[in-house]
């Protein structure tokens, strides 16, 4: 198979700076819809804020609980990236410390483009540095994301079970929507992974409408968007996917956890695993890079149902995604330099060894 059809170039030297194009993303108007409802949140939030009480609550912050939820937080990046290092194991199996790598370009990437371009940036990137077909990169990625979904419902309903209160109204609209979207995907998932032979061939009768060329194209990139899915044909691979999915996010309930502490939240470790879960559904809602807007209006809407007072929420949400944004994608950053002027180190390399040779 070529290595067009593969989807891949394994012989060019493509930067991640070539990759990530970044004024082309705000050139789609589309892009501007996602600001637009970042907005109209952001106006919702703002009509209730007592501002003089805002200054007063940022000044009683403490600092000690920072650095734990910060170490914690980044424990469960990496297990996301151990998670990822087994999805991609039956194509190739990568060091961890590269998947940690790419998974934090993946998030500094989200935080800054708009339509989640993370998720396609970092599986362009392993494609092209590992060698694998980037459709089949991408589909394990959608598969992490169905896993993270199915995971945000579970703790909805452990959260619901534990805490002994009925969810309100927007809640329940939230679980019923995820069920049904992430609940459907994992099926269809199934289905396609266990028959692999019946879906090809109907793929294959629906793509002989198009051209020769265009049919042939989009079947080798099925079959590659399958490969990606194999990691659910084992048991004990898929029991292992999800027991890291549910550990990493227990790690970011429990950073949530430690930031109750700097602003004197008197509320449970069970708090912290419904905020997050209705937080992460919370922002599959559009809008800007950075779910700036819909991720403080999830986060209010969890605290005060729990009679935490408004301005305190807002600041809590506030402080929460400033520490979930900027550290993050300092280190995606890093990252993104490193992998950046790393070819051409290794070209230098390649070109000193010839003279040498010569």
């Amino acid at each position: 198979m070529s290595n067009q059809l593969s989807g891949i170039d394994v012989s060019g030297h493509e930067t991640p700076s070539k990759v990530l194009k970044w004024g082309v993303f705000f050139r789609d108007s589309k892009s501007w819809i996602g600001i637009g409802i970042s907005v109209f949140f952001i106006v919702l939030i703002a009509r209730q804020i007592h501002y003089d009480q805002l200054r007063d609550t940022f000044s009683t912050i403490q600092r000690w609980p920072i650095l734990p939820a910060l170490f914690i937080y980044f424990c469960g990046v990496y297990l996301r990236a151990l998670r990822w290092q087994i999805l991609l194991a039956p194509l190739k199996l990568i060091p961890s410390h590269f998947q940690f790598k790419v998974v934090c370009l993946g998030y500094m990437a989200n935080n800054i483009l708009p339509f989640r371009a993370g998720e396609f940036y970092r599986a362009h990137i392993m494609g092209q540095r590992e060698g694998i077909a980037r459709t089949a990169v991408f589909s394990s990625i959608i598969l992490e994301r169905v896993c993270d979904g199915l995971v945000m419902l579970f703790f909805l309903g452990t959260s619901t079970f534990f805490l002994q209160n009925a969810l309100p109204i927007p809640f329940q609209m939230i679980m019923s929507f995820s069920l049904l979207f992430f609940g459907g995907l994992f099926i269809v998932f199934l289905v396609m992974v266990w028959n692999q032979t019946v879906s090809i061939r109907l793929f294959t009768r629906l793509t002989n409408l198009l051209p020769q060329r265009i049919s042939a194209k989009f079947s080798d990139l099925f079959e590659h968007a399958l490969s990606g899915l194999a990691s659910l044909k084992g048991i004990k691979t898929s029991a292992a996917v999800f027991f890291l999915s549910v550990l990493s996010w227990l790690c970011e309930a429990a950073m949530y956890y430690f930031l109750f502490f700097s602003m004197d939240i008197d509320l449970s470790y069970e708090v912290s695993v419904l905020l997050v879960a209705v937080i992460n559904l919370g922002i599959m809602i559009p809008s800007s890079p950075g779910y700036v807007g819909t991720f403080e209006y999830f986060c209010i809407l969890t605290l005060t149902f729990f009679h935490i007072p408004y301005t305190v929420a807002f600041s809590y949400s506030l402080f929460l995604h400033f520490l979930l944004f900027l550290p993050i994608t300092c280190v995606g950053f890093y990252y993104f330099w490193i992998l950046s002027v790393r070819p051409a180190s290794v070209e230098t390399q390649r070109l000193k060894k010839e003279d040498n040779n010569v």
